[in-house]
């Protein structure tokens, strides 16, 4: 009889958690990214804003938690995402002068935005 309390209580604490998939450059920015007469850069070390580290672990879907593949940090999603976009366009140089450094303070999904 214990058991059978047991199980339908475990079901509703179940998580689903997803990892989200590689980045991978995008053909129209990398385009844009060619054409804006831009120098080369160096992508610099993105981090999380004082305060904001656990909501930049992860993001809520319909309930589902969905992880960032780098590091288990969406700061340094988007520092990877920049650095593919940029290295896609020819337009990273690790020697480069101009260094490119992030802070995420917010991360937010709106799942209507995925249709």
């Amino acid at each position: 009889m214990k058991m059978a309390c047991c199980i339908p209580l475990l079901a509703v604490m179940t998580v689903c958690v997803s990892m989200a998939p590689q980045y991978s450059a995008a053909p129209q920015n990398v385009m844009r990214l060619r054409e804006g007469g831009l120098e080369p850069v160096t992508v610099g070390d993105f981090t999380v804003a004082p305060g904001h580290v656990k909501e930049s672990e992860s993001l809520s879907i319909r309930g589902s938690r969905y992880l960032s593949p780098y590091e288990n940090s969406f700061a340094k999603y988007l520092q990877e995402a920049l650095r593919a976009e940029l290295a896609e366009a020819r337009l990273l140089n690790p020697r480069s002068a101009i260094e490119l450094t992030g802070v995420l303070v917010r991360n937010e999904l709106n799942a209507a935005l995925l249709k």
